[in-house]
């Protein structure tokens, strides 16, 4: 595809080199204009080199962890379109104009390709299927969305996507939080699907499946309670409710102290939704202000 804008492709690499050099020549075949970067993150084998070897700009990022290999590219890269993609080889490069055109078109801020639609069966680990269908359903509930598949590396952003998204989270919670946070400043979101190979022999995935999958949920947890303090507190409340009545269901206390008892989760149940509600009203007055400066601006 050719296209005026300034394209920068973002691989974050840790130990990648089996993959590496296809990845970029890929990127070289599909979109010859664009500026490769590889953010070497604490390579201990020939990924920088190879790289190097192949065209790449390569960047060391000393912070270990895929968050701020992308904190990295927003603060060193100026592009008008960028492209992120992991470099273990298992995304189809051939798709990568599908999901500029969007960008180039002004149809979306942010275009995801979604594995989860066309992939082959076997494709995923068992455990990271569930992971990732399990954290997509969750965030869909929590913030009232319907994405496919929230974990996806694979992505394409605008540069007011990237001038305009504070990431905080240093781990496999970007992902997530991107997805967050383009929701949250109400960004144009697609998803296109694609179809994902498995692993070359010898490389290795780097996602740690249970500490990660928690690390994901208490990011979506984080960005409901400063997003959306109101439907979390609530949250908070009727998982609260559910837990002292199945104790006290199950309990042999004296009628007297279940009263108490009762009186107690009315107590805490009214104090969580004041503050979430105290909490919602200064996130909309805050929202109000920052579309005034803008105006101004």
């Amino acid at each position: 595809m050719k296209s005026k804008n300034k394209i920068a492709v973002i691989i974050p690499c840790y130990n990648e080199e089996i993959t590496i050099r296809n990845v970029i020549m890929d990127f070289k075949k599909y979109i010859p204009s664009a500026i490769i970067y590889v953010f070497d993150n604490n390579s201990t084998d020939n990924t920088a080199k190879l790289a190097e070897d192949s065209g790449a700009i390569v960047i060391k990022e000393l912070r270990q962890g895929k968050g701020f290999v992308n904190q990295a590219f927003m603060e060193k890269i100026e592009a008008d379109i960028y492209v992120t993609v992991d470099g273990d080889e298992t995304y189809p490069i051939k798709d990568v104009n599908k999901l500029i055109e969007p960008i180039i078109n002004q149809k979306a801020d942010m275009v995801v390709g979604a594995r989860l639609v066309e992939s082959k069966k076997g494709t995923f680990k068992r455990m990271h299927l569930f992971g990732n269908k399990f954290l997509t359903f969750i965030l869909n509930k929590l913030f009232r969305t319907k994405f496919q598949d929230i974990l996806s590396g694979f992505r394409v952003l605008s540069r007011n996507f990237v001038e305009n998204v504070p990431l905080i989270t240093g781990g496999f919670q970007t992902e997530t939080e991107m997805t967050i946070q383009a929701v949250e400043k109400n960004m144009i979101i697609l998803e296109i699907p694609i179809s994902i190979k498995s692993r070359p022999e010898g490389s290795y995935a780097k996602l740690r499946t249970y500490r990660d999958g928690v690390l994901i949920l208490l990011t979506i947890a984080m960005y409901l309670r400063d997003h959306n303090p109101l439907r979390f507190f609530t949250f908070i409340a009727l998982i609260w409710i559910i837990i002292t009545e199945i104790i006290l269901f199950n309990s042999s206390f004296i009628s007297i102290d279940k009263i108490l008892i009762q009186m107690m989760i009315i107590i805490v149940v009214t104090l969580l939704l004041i503050v979430g509600t105290m909490l919602s009203a200064i996130n909309t007055r805050f929202a109000e202000l920052e579309k005034n400066i803008k105006k101004n601006y």
